[in-house]
């Protein structure tokens, strides 16, 4: 089960229907599961096993380390109950070739249709998210730190009907949040199970009894749960991406990786060969690191390397640029 992906980026193929495209995606993938029900195969660990089987190794180091010669791949594709020749079929696999002997990376294939266990994993936790979220959504809960406050101690946040008492809640929002940004994790965080299902049972009644969807239950309970007695309540959240600072951090990541490869090109375009020789030039006649202000620092990136920080994205709205707002949270105080 689980919803497809969207079609593969277009290759150099007309551009065709989205809707379309995504039935193509669809159909191929049912195709697969059935040959494989079919054929004996119980999960999807077994199913990528049965592909791999066939996979050769390989050494050009932009290509996968393993793929399955197109001729195995299309007499595997035909043993599964569907034409490989058919031209979707063909489409979407096209996306997968590799070197000129047109082997198939088939990870990267099934890891795209979500017929590998952790696509699957990720699909779930994704489907997971959004219903908790609606969920916290219906009963008031506005705030991340509340939702994980709410799931980790419901028993200390319940109205006498067993709803949510916002008033409750706050201070343990709060105090959740604070820990969190001392770098400490919550006592408690393996929430006993009958507790952490009645806390999602208050969001979302059928997510918790599994009638939804069952997939999400039965990997919370295999993941994250300790033979039915525990849930490790703040793992889930973290791989959730709703425990606080998560997503911040990775936006912080993402930046710092983004102004370090700006830096790094803009020095080799400048024909800046050491890290040194780069570092120098926001060092001072000793050597020393200057305490710059970020307007100083941006003007060093253009002016020396001919790096624009201050670039936005053609849809941005008038804020700061994002990698200008990054590098003010290391700026002088004199910058304020």
């Amino acid at each position: 089960g689980g919803a497809a992906p969207p079609p593969p980026p277009a290759a150099d193929e007309p551009a065709t229907d989205e809707e379309a495209d995504i039935d193509k995606v669809y159909r191929f993938r049912d195709a697969i599961l059935a040959g494989a029900d079919a054929l004996g195969v119980e999960d999807k660990r077994e199913l990528v096993e049965l592909f791999l089987t066939r996979a050769t190794d390989r050494d050009a180091a932009d290509e996968p380390a393993r793929a399955v010669p197109r001729k195995a791949f299309d007499e595997l594709v035909e043993q599964l109950g569907a034409d490989p020749k058919e031209t979707s079929v063909d489409w979407i696999v096209g996306h997968f070739k590799v070197g000129e002997a047109e082997a198939i990376d088939v990870l990267g294939l099934l890891d795209y249709l979500q017929l590998t266990p952790e696509a699957e994993e990720q699909s779930v936790l994704a489907h997971l998210h959004d219903r908790l979220c609606d969920g916290a959504t219906r009963a008031g809960v506005t705030t991340k730190e509340e939702l994980c406050a709410w799931l980790i101690r419901a028993e200390d946040a319940r109205t006498e009907a067993g709803g949510v008492d916002a008033a409750k809640l706050a201070p343990l929002a709060k105090n959740l949040a604070d820990m969190v940004a001392a770098g400490v994790t919550p006592e408690g965080d393996a929430v006993p199970a009958a507790n952490f299902w009645a806390a999602v049972a208050a969001l979302d009644p059928e997510l918790a009894d599994g009638t939804e969807d069952g997939r999400a239950r039965q990997l919370v309970e295999s993941a994250y749960g300790d033979d039915g007695e525990t849930v490790d309540a703040a793992h889930l959240l973290h791989d959730l991406r709703l425990w606080p600072g998560v997503e911040e951090a990775e936006h912080w990541n993402q930046l710092a990786d983004e102004l370090r490869s700006k830096l790094c090109s803009g020095a080799a375009e400048k024909d800046i060969e050491t890290k040194e020789a780069l570092c120098a030039l926001f060092a001072d006649a000793d050597g020393h690191p200057k305490k710059l202000e970020a307007k100083a620092f941006v003007e060093i990136c253009r002016d020396s390397l001919g790096v624009d920080l201050e670039g936005k994205e053609d849809d941005a709205d008038d804020d700061e640029a994002p990698l200008v707002s990054f590098v003010k949270c290391f700026a002088s105080d004199e910058d304020a």
